[in-house]
């Protein structure tokens, strides 16, 4: 899971008292006077911001940072070679300042994925394809792109409090394309769902074993460019037969299913998606019908 908690452990005086007196010669009173400060603090952030965050959220309404705003122009391709552009330099945070300048700090998260994680993620391929620039970069670019959605689309834990829906996220045989996984994981979150992520031959279980102990509505594949129909058609075969919930539904994605859609397509799952915001709908769909 990608929840972060932060803990302020230190509040530093003003300039003033700094002159006054070394910080490490303050008197009992200025020391009582800093524990009732942080207490006081972790007063507000214990239930004060929850409490204001978890009324964001039901004034939102449910899939609403999955919602798309009708009549919004999309971005033109001057506007997305500057996004890429700005997430391939080394200035920090370069490219918040320029989705600041185009206006795009407050798009919902399928907006932001649809209009500007897609397409520079595409640009970035196609000039590591054609040699204008190398692995090392777009590999630092697309952190920043990670960076970008965890700033602008933080996980809180009042989006899943009441799910009541649980998935199951996972790169198939360990694939290091992981950066799609993530993105599923977001749109699940966001559509009220409880999400958990396991590696693959993760020691305290493989996602097999773990449908077999646990209760799941959906497992979903993220199938690197080098896995096979094949190996994936017996690891579903193997979810299916292990499954607790014997209407568990599977959905696939990722660079395999989208280089060799034909191939996967036979695979056993119940749907293929290269679009996560798209997945979510797929999969809920899917259990409807189940």
């Amino acid at each position: 899971m990608y929840h972060e908690r932060q803990t302020w452990t230190s509040y530093a005086p003003s300039g003033a008292a700094m002159n006054r007196q070394n910080t490490l010669d303050l008197g009992q009173s200025q020391l009582d006077q800093r524990r009732r400060f942080r207490a006081h603090l972790a007063l507000v952030l214990e239930h004060h911001v929850p409490t204001q965050l978890e009324q964001t959220y039901r004034d939102l309404g449910r899939h609403r940072l999955l919602s798309e705003t009708p009549g919004r122009r999309p971005l033109t391709a001057a506007e997305i070679d500057e996004l890429t552009d700005a997430f391939l330099v080394s200035e920090p945070g370069a490219f918040i300042d320029v989705l600041e300048r185009q206006g795009l700090s407050r798009l919902t998260f399928a907006e932001f994925y649809r209009w500007i994680i897609q397409p520079v993620s595409r640009a970035l391929g196609e000039m590591w394809c054609d040699d204008r620039t190398g692995f090392l970069a777009v590999s630092i670019a697309t952190e920043r792109l990670r960076l970008a959605v965890d700033t602008l689309y933080p996980d809180l834990d009042v989006v899943t409090r009441h799910a009541t829906r649980k998935a199951l996220i996972t790169c198939h045989d360990d694939s290091m394309h992981n950066f799609g996984a993530f993105l599923l994981t977001k749109a699940f979150l966001f559509a009220d769902w409880l999400v958990e992520t396991r590696d693959w031959n993760d020691a305290s279980g493989s996602p097999v074993g773990l449908v077999a102990r646990a209760s799941y509505d959906f497992v979903g594949l993220s199938v690197g460019g080098s896995g096979t129909a094949k190996s994936v058609e017996k690891t579903i075969a193997a979810l299916r037969a292990r499954s607790i919930n014997r209407k568990l539904v599977i959905g696939i994605g990722g660079p395999g299913p989208s280089l060799d859609r034909q191939s996967f397509a036979r695979c056993g799952a119940d749907f293929i998606s290269i679009d996560a915001v798209d997945a979510v709908v797929q999969a809920e769909a899917a259990i409807h019908q189940a």
